[in-house]
C-alpha cells in the first residue's frame, strides 16, 4: 500500500467531487490514467471493487510501483489512487491537458514508456463552456487534434460516449445484480404468456420481426442492444424522434409527452400494447444478460446523448434500468430536466429500499399511464366531433 494512494472507492468520491465542482463553478481539472502497455483498455484481470495491488496480477504490481513516483510528483491538492479495470490515475486540480501530459511525461521518465502508457483527460475539454459536455481526451503519442477531428473521434454511438464517462461510473453492486437475477427470472416466468400473445399477435397483424433491437447507451456510457415488441412498421427512419427530442432536450423545459399520439406509423394494437408497458418485457432478457438493471434511469439512444447538456451525463453513472424514480413520480408529465435531475439523484443515493421501493411504485404507476391515455383519446374524439 503507497501512502497518499486512494482505493477505488474514495477515488471515485473525489473523482465525483472534482467533476461537481466543475460543473458547478468551472472549475477544471485534468486526469491522467496509466495502464500497462498491451493491455487493451478499460480490461484488467482485476474486478470491480477489488483494489489493485494483489500479487496475483503482474500488471498492477508495476503500476503499484509506478504510484510511488506519481504521489512524490503530484502536488498536495492533487489525488492519486487507483481507477475502475485496475488503472492508476491522478486527479490534477486546476490542470490543463497540455500541463498534465507534461506531467504524465516526467512520470514515464526513465525508461519506463516502453512498459505503461497514459491518457490524459481534460474536464470540462476545449468545448469552452457551450454545453455540450464532450471530455477531450488524448493518448500518449499522439498530436494534438484540431477540435472537429476531436469531437468526430468521441462520436456517440461509437465505442464510448466520451473519453471519460465510465471513470465516472458506479459499481454495481453483488446485492443489485443477484435482486435483477432473480427478478428478472421471476417475470419471465409470469409474463411468457402475455410475451407469447403478444409476439403472436403481431406476428399476425404486421410483417417482419417480432421484435425491435435498438443501440442504447448504458452505464458509463457503453452501448448495447436492447430488445423491444416492434410496435411500429418496419424500417422506419428515426428521424422524426430524433428531432422531437432534440427540442425536448434543448427546451428542458416542456413536458416529456408521448410522440406516438395518433401516429399511423404503429401497427393495429400496438398503442396498447405500450400503454400496458408490455412491449418493454423483452427488457427482461437485457437485464439478465446484466446490460440492463430492474430499477435505473431508462437508457438513452446516442443522439440523445449527443444533447445532453455536461451535468446530465451524470444519468449514465449508473446501470439503466426498466423501471426507475422518473416513471413511478409522473413520467410524460415532467420536463427532460426533472427527469434528469431525478435520475441523477438515484444514480447517487440507490440502495436496495430504494430499489424495492420502486418496484412496489412501478403497477400503480403503469396503471396511471394507462388512465392518462384514455383520458386523452377520449378528449382527442370529443375534439375531432366538435370539428
Amino acid at each position: 500500500m503507497v501512502p497518499g494512494l486512494l482505493d477505488l472507492r474514495n477515488f471515485k468520491r473525489a473523482l465525483d467531487k472534482s467533476r461537481q465542482r466543475a460543473e458547478r463553478c468551472g472549475h477544471p481539472f485534468a486526469l491522467v490514467t496509466f495502464e500497462s502497455e498491451g493491455e487493451p483498455e478499460g480490461e484488467s484481470d482485476v474486478k470491480l471493487g477489488e483494489e489493485p495491488g494483489s500479487p496475483s496480477n503482474n500488471s498492477v504490481n508495476g503500476l503499484g510501483k509506478l504510484a510511488r513516483v506519481v504521489v512524490d510528483r503530484a502536488r498536495l491538492s492533487d489525488e492519486a489512487g487507483w481507477c475502475e479495470g485496475g488503472r492508476l490515475g491522478v486527479i490534477l486540480y486546476g490542470a490543463s491537458g497540455a500541463s498534465a501530459r507534461i506531467f504524465a511525461e516526467s512520470v514515464l521518465g526513465n525508461g519506463q514508456r516502453e512498459r505503461f502508457r497514459y491518457v490524459v483527460f481534460a474536464y470540462p475539454g476545449r468545448d469552452g463552456g457551450d454545453g455540450s459536455g464532450r471530455p477531450k481526451s488524448q493518448e500518449s503519442g499522439q498530436k494534438d487534434k484540431a477540435p472537429e477531428a476531436a469531437s468526430e473521434a468521441e462520436s456517440i454511438g461509437t465505442k464510448r460516449v466520451d473519453a471519460c464517462q465510465g471513470l465516472f461510473a458506479k459499481p454495481h453492486p453483488a446485492w443489485k445484480r443477484l435482486l435483477d437475477i432473480i427478478g428478472s427470472g421471476l417475470a419471465l416466468l409470469v409474463a411468457s404468456p402475455f410475451m407469447l400473445l403478444a409476439g403472436l399477435w403481431i406476428r399476425s397483424v404486421s410483417p417482419g420481426s417480432v421484435f425491435f433491437r435498438q443501440e442504447r447507451i448504458g452505464r458509463g456510457g457503453r452501448p448495447f442492444t436492447m430488445l423491444k415488441f416492434r410496435t411500429m412498421a418496419v424500417d422506419l427512419g428515426e428521424s422524426r424522434h430524433q428531432d422531437y427530442m432534440t427540442r425536448v432536450i434543448t427546451d428542458g423545459e416542456a413536458p416529456m409527452t408521448k410522440l406516438d399520439a395518433r401516429d399511423p406509423r404503429i401497427i393495429r394494437g400496438g398503442r396498447l400494447l405500450r400503454k400496458l408497458c408490455i412491449d418493454e418485457l423483452p427488457q427482461l432478457l437485457n437485464v439478465m444478460r446484466g446490460d440492463m438493471s430492474l430499477v435505473g434511469p431508462r437508457p438513452p439512444i446516442g443522439y440523445e446523448v449527443a444533447k445532453y447538456h455536461r451535468w446530465c451525463r451524470g444519468r449514465l453513472d449508473c446501470t439503466p434500468g426498466m423501471t426507475g424514480l422518473w416513471q413511478v413520480s409522473g413520467k410524460n408529465r415532467l420536463t427532460f430536466k426533472e427527469m434528469a435531475r431525478l435520475d441523477i439523484f438515484y444514480a447517487n443515493n440507490f440502495s436496495l429500499w430504494f430499489d424495492l421501493m420502486i418496484i412496489l411504485r412501478t403497477p400503480l404507476a403503469i396503471v396511471r399511464q394507462l388512465l392518462d391515455g384514455l383520458g386523452k383519446d377520449q378528449r382527442a374524439k370529443g375534439s375531432a366531433g366538435n370539428a
